[in-house]
């Protein structure tokens, strides 16, 4: 694999113990992509204005703190608002209530190394659920596999994209509320 650059960012708000969960997923896939390929990836977390800990649990991992502008936060603002804090070839987009795979980023990284022609690509994604006090995992609920072939039924929350890919697209479209990841996937599959 040739030296490349990489970016993580997250997103969320008051997303409590599960957003921990996420942080130290990501501080391990990180670890995970360095030992594995040398790349050291930055972090984002871009709070929308958390009331809980989850500024100081970004900050506990070491990560890049960042708000997008208050008269107007969402999943899609916070995107971008993350995205233009980077400057890597690569970009992992990823929800403060979902997990990391350990060996995610570098395996993702590996498979759009081999395929110069996707723009980015997504994995098995589990859902979580809260229930009363514990959160369930819900194995892959979404039948999401990687790679995408098409604009994915649910691929919402968490992909690799390759940063060509999201310029030639214009970025998420930050007035697009919900689904602005279909909207994203759409126009990057427009662009071939």
């Amino acid at each position: 694999m040739t030296a490349r650059s990489l970016d993580v960012v997250i997103v969320a708000r008051n997303e409590g113990k599960i957003f921990e969960k996420c942080c130290a997923s990501v501080e391990a896939g990180v670890a995970d992509l360095a030992k594995r390929t040398g790349i050291r990836a930055s972090v984002v977390y871009v709070d929308s204005y958390s009331t809980d800990d989850s500024v100081a649990a970004a900050r506990r991992h070491g990560f890049r703190i960042a708000r997008p502008p208050d008269w107007y936060f969402n999943c899609a603002n916070g995107r971008t608002a993350g995205y233009l804090l980077t400057s890597g070839e690569f970009v992992m987009v990823l929800d403060g209530d979902m997990e990391l795979s350990e060996s995610w980023l570098a395996d993702g990284l590996a498979f759009l190394e081999t395929r110069p022609e996707a723009g980015g690509v997504a994995g098995i994604r589990d859902d979580m659920r809260l229930t009363g006090e514990a959160y369930v995992r819900i194995p892959n609920y979404h039948r999401i596999t990687a790679p995408v072939q098409g604009i994915g039924e649910d691929v919402g929350g968490a992909f690799l994209f390759r940063r060509a890919a999201l310029d030639a697209a214009g970025g998420f479209e930050p007035a697009v509320v919900p689904e602005e990841d279909f909207v994203l996937y759409a126009q990057i599959k427009s662009k071939g």
